[in-house]
């Protein structure tokens, strides 16, 4: 789940109001970009699972154009940090143990579709209050949400065709 409310503070990043938006709580947005950031880890080692586990060369070739992107926007999120607190991003938390039914794909990429969809309004958000940030902060986010938008489709376009599949069978 993306990182609306972290698990210290009461600052929902959607209540944020029109006085507070031109004052960066940078230490916030830094937090935000760490969750962010590790949510991003756990979504390119999931896409990363499913096209080790996949037998259909199609489908592989979109996860694992998935997987790259994923890893982009991990770089990304990493300038992004680095921008704002003036440090690097510390990644020493980047292995999970994720657990997928391989046996039931349509669920995983039903279930990937939804992440992607809630990540794709977490950066619309973050780029709304980051707007009038210095640098291309904010365009930089929009270009991560646009990528989670087509994550969506493809991940909603998967789904479809497991579906489609299992009701051949």
């Amino acid at each position: 789940m993306y990182p609306y409310i972290s698990d210290n503070s009461d600052k929902n990043i959607k209540n944020i109001s029109a006085a507070q938006k031109y004052v960066f709580d940078t230490k916030r947005i830094a937090e935000l970009i760490e969750s962010a950031t590790e949510n991003k880890y756990k979504a390119a080692d999931t896409y990363k699972k499913i096209a080790d586990n996949t037998s259909d060369s199609e489908q592989e070739a979109v996860v694992r154009s998935i997987y790259n992107e994923e890893i982009k926007n991990i770089e990304l999120l990493k300038e992004l940090y680095t921008d704002i607190t003036g440090s690097n991003f510390d990644n020493a938390d980047t292995e999970f143990n994720i657990e997928l039914d391989f046996g039931n794909m349509s669920e995983i990429f039903k279930t990937m579709c939804k992440a992607e969809i809630e990540s794709a309004g977490f950066f619309r958000d973050m780029a709304e209050i980051t707007k009038d940030m210095p640098g291309n902060f904010s365009e930089t986010l929009l270009v991560i949400m646009n990528d989670e938008q087509n994550h969506s489709v493809l991940d909603s376009l998967m789904f479809t065709e497991c579906i489609f599949n299992e009701n051949k069978e």
